[in-house]
């Protein structure tokens, strides 16, 4: 396809397409050459004189181009030099001239020169692409109020790291929830409730963080005493020892003899046989107050007792119990009439009042993890016997857990199972993923689901003391997606702008030729004082 160049010769447009660039390339860097050799035309229309022998000539030249000319009476010029060059001839003689020059040119000089123009552009573009790494996300939250009482709204902030997309929430009052913002929760009762929180996100699932929440009531009193000795006669001093919890203030004993003490510990010394209501009310500010009752059998101590005191000791299960989990204590004292017992569970955090029991064989549900030394008195009509022991609660209860990636899609659907569990000792995993594959490890690879359906997907774990805890998710497969069901997004496709005879727009390296082409045209124009525009511009190339 041959190119035509608008207002060029007929005889220049039937050249080859490398010919035009090479002429016009000439006669670019003979206008150069011209603009430095053709004198100014002065103010009143006259030309300066010239011919004189042995005359010195001096020249200032300043050009702008973006190539580079090199010519037989040398002149070079590039885009940012600019020089003053000095040059001396005589009549009989042809001088030689080297000028660099920038910009502008006014200069008075003659010679004669013949010019090649090489234009050469080389563009480099380099790309990057960063991919980033999605780290595990670490759970982490905070709660409001931090000491709540019973019934008080609680709210949860969640405050974890690492852009997680996915939440569990156990809030240890038997609700859970799954959203980032979850609701407030309320506590009915004062106890430690254990709350957990695990997040997920690409990278996989954290680990669960938890925190102890103390609900306490506003009266925390809880009034008890003892007494020594047990079976005291009428004329025995009795010490009575104040047992009770929740820091009282004041003491108010009630012998039922018409006497009474305001003493944390007083003695009392009966008169006469009987059973009398001792009564203690103990008070603190805010107008708290709490009040025991027992009964004292006095005068049956004088009976002579024969045979040997008890010898205490209990054993309990779990043998490794974790928080929330009753533990079951037995009594395993030996000795013959054994007929009363009591407890101390060492539980400072339990504000129940179940921190002591006289029976024989209680239950006791510890809220903090930690070391307990429980004791047991047990008593006959020999005396009495004390054995203490120590149990270590643990610090998570056992909660199954697991996640799944995807949990829906179209068949076939390819699902991760990732396990979430917390709790010590777990000793048992087993899995059910509702297509009929099982698994009994804590990591199972891939569950492939091929046929469309909702599977019932379950972990139960088991640990080291029996206990049991399962979980399940239900797993969506949606039909497959067939080529006839998929919508084509039509791709759009350029429409190409027309090109008008004026709108100076080029293709190749005609764009490049003809621009530097006509700004030579105007640089010269201008140098020789013409104000015109050149009629002889090329303002487009059109494809014929």
């Amino acid at each position: 396809m041959k190119k035509s160049i608008l207002f060029l010769p007929q005889w220049m447009q039937n050249l080859p397409d490398g010919t035009i660039s090479g002429l016009l390339g000439t006669l670019m860097a003979v206008l150069v050459i011209i603009a430095c050799a053709v004198p100014p035309v002065c103010a009143d229309n006259t030309t300066p004189m010239a011919g004189i022998t042995n005359t010195t000539a001096t020249a200032t030249a300043t050009a702008t181009a973006t190539a580079t000319e090199t010519a037989t009476a040398t002149a070079t010029a590039t885009a940012t030099a600019t020089a003053t060059a000095t040059a001396t001839a005589t009549a009989t003689e042809t001088a030689t001239a080297t000028a660099t020059a920038t910009a502008t040119a006014t200069a008075t000089a003659t010679a004669t020169a013949t010019a090649t123009a090489t234009a050469t552009a080389t563009a480099t573009a380099t790309a990057t692409a960063t991919q980033t790494q999605v780290a595990l996300p670490v759970a982490s939250f905070s709660y409001s109020p931090s000491n709540p009482a019973p019934g008080t709204a609680v709210t949860f902030t969640d405050t974890s790291s690492g852009s997680p997309t996915g939440y569990y929430w156990n809030f240890g009052n038997g609700q859970i929830s799954a959203v980032k913002y979850p609701p407030a929760q309320t506590y009915s009762s004062a106890g430690t409730y254990i709350v957990s929180l695990t997040v997920s996100n690409a990278a996989g699932t954290s680990a669960a963080y938890t925190r102890s929440i103390v609900v306490a009531s506003a009266n925390t009193l809880d009034a008890d005493f003892d007494f020594s000795p047990s079976s005291p006669d009428a004329g025995d001093s009795i010490s009575f020892t104040d047992e009770s919890e929740g820091n009282p203030t004041s003491w108010e004993w009630d012998f039922d003899d018409n006497t009474g003490s305001e003493n944390q510990n007083p003695s009392h010394t009966f008169s006469s046989d009987g059973e009398y209501d001792v009564k203690l009310t103990i008070r603190k500010s805010g107008g708290f107050s709490d009040t025991v009752t027992k009964t004292i059998t006095v005068g049956e101590g004088t009976t002579t007792v024969t045979g040997d005191k008890p010898t205490a000791s209990f054993s309990w299960t779990p043998s490794s119990p974790v928080v929330g989990s009753p533990v079951s204590f037995t009594d395993t004292s030996t000795g013959e009439g054994i007929d009363q017992w009591k407890w101390d569970f060492d539980d400072a955090m339990d504000f129940t009042g179940n921190r002591v029991s006289t029976l024989r064989n209680p239950q006791h549900t510890y809220q903090n993890s930690g070391s307990y030394y429980v004791t047991l008195t047990v008593w006959n009509d020999a005396g009495s016997n004390i054995i203490g022991k120590t149990v270590t609660v643990g610090t998570v209860q056992l909660n199954a857990r697991f996640n799944a990636y995807p949990s829906s899609g179209s068949a076939p659907l390819t699902v991760r199972f990732v396990d979430a569990s917390t709790g010590s000792g777990i000793e048992s995993y087993q899995w059910n993923f509702g297509n009929g594959r099982t698994y009994t490890g804590s990591s199972p690879s891939n569950v492939v689901y091929s046929s469309p359906g909702t599977y019932t997907a379950s972990l139960e774990i088991e640990d080291e003391n029996g206990r049991t805890d399962e979980f399940t998710m239900n797993i969506i497969v949606n039909p497959a997606v067939t080529a006839a069901a998929m919508t084509q997004t039509p791709v759009p496709t350029a429409t190409p702008v027309p090109v008008g005879e004026d709108t100076g727009f080029i293709d190749g390296e005609y764009r490049q030729m003809t621009g530097l082409y006509n700004e030579y045209i105007r640089i010269l124009f201008g140098f020789l004082g013409i104000d015109d525009e050149p009629g002889f511009l090329i303002f487009a190339v059109k494809k014929s």
